[in-house]
């Protein structure tokens, strides 16, 4: 049965429908002839048809995909000697000298206790030398793997991350956590690491596509928890050579028609805040995103926002506070209801 909290969310918020919306793999297992068939995925036509009305949607919006580049930066790429038993390894791939970069390192080893292997260009080595993340190399808590970064860009770390060969040079062999230089942990979170590690994906909850037949599940890459066997898999099962959009997408739609556990809207919201503030969120990913009376209500619970805002100014009008405080109240009952209600 519905509740009275989905109900006003229904009629009051358009995101809410959005953010339960059944997502583009669902869909696609729904109508795959092959699969009904008794097929464990769907066909390659099915995925290029698919593919095809995806691009054809998002012509204007979609990123690059530089194969060329990855394929040369990571054939010169240094193989290390995996870790099989640490649960949690972080990563990051910074090619800059960001000002961001030692704190979203150190801040990752010391309050989540993991190592992070940072993956880093050429230009910025004695940038990172210079840095506090020295001493965690010297400790053993984080490990530096090189690239040539003569050439990098954002269309080659697209290709990078679906390149099968990447995922072989990471440390980690378990869970992964993804962050970039514009992502923070919330110290104040009702929420642990702990409490995502059953995911194969998760990140934080992206905006929606203007048409929700291809809307996905998981969230944004640029902060997200991954499981390495899954995503090794999904590079197997699915080639990516003809994939129309981002790396975080590719994952996240295909993990999800493998089977493995892929984060909806509830849970990616728990996990990290980027659009939106529902909870008190584990972490937060390119808060500039949120509207001016939202993004002042998220430094008021996590002030580590202030480092990722990109100076974008906010909005302290009481009333329209009071506003975003509702919206935000019954948006997080509706969910909760509806997740409890299995809807």
């Amino acid at each position: 049965m519905m509740s009275h909290w989905t109900r006003l969310a229904r009629v009051r918020f358009p995101e809410f429908r959005y953010l339960m919306e059944t997502s583009a793999a669902q869909n696609l297992r729904d109508t795959s002839v092959s699969m009904q068939q008794g097929a464990p995925f769907p066909s390659a036509d099915e995925l290029a048809a698919f593919y095809k009305s995806y691009r054809a949607q998002r012509a204007s919006h979609l990123p690059g995909i530089d194969w060329e580049l990855a394929d040369r930066v990571l054939s010169k790429m240094a193989p290390v000697t995996p870790d099989e038993d640490t649960a949690v390894w972080g990563v990051i791939l910074e090619t800059r000298a960001h000002p961001n970069l030692e704190y979203t390192v150190c801040d990752a080893c010391e309050r989540l206790a993991i190592p992070v292997q940072v993956i880093h260009g050429i230009s910025n080595r004695e940038f990172i030398l210079g840095t506090r993340i020295a001493e965690l190399v010297e400790a053993g808590q984080v490990v530096l793997t090189e690239i040539d970064d003569t050439e990098f860009s954002v269309d080659a770390y697209n290709g990078m991350f679906m390149a099968p060969d990447f995922w072989q040079r990471l440390k980690g062999r378990k869970k992964i956590l993804v962050f970039q230089t514009d992502s923070i942990l919330c110290p104040g979170s009702d929420f642990t690491l702990s409490d995502f590690m059953g995911f194969d994906y998760i990140g934080s909850a992206w905006k929606y596509e203007a048409n929700p037949e291809i809307n996905f599940r998981g969230g944004n890459g640029g902060f997200s928890l991954r499981d390495w066997r899954s995503s090794v898999e999904c590079l197997t099962q699915f080639p990516p050579a003809d994939w129309p959009s981002s790396e975080d997408k590719y994952f996240a739609f295909h993990m999800e028609l493998l089977g493995a556990k892929v984060a909806n809207s509830h849970d990616s919201l728990r996990f990290s805040s980027e659009k939106w503030f529902f909870y008190k969120s584990f972490g937060a990913h390119q808060v500039s995103r949120m509207s001016p009376v939202v993004l002042g209500l998220f430094i008021d619970y996590c002030p580590e926002a202030t480092r990722i805002a990109d100076d974008k100014e906010v909005d302290r009008n009481l009333l329209r506070r009071i506003r975003a405080r509702m919206k935000s109240f019954v948006l997080r009952r509706a969910l909760d209801k509806s997740v409890q209600a299995g809807l």
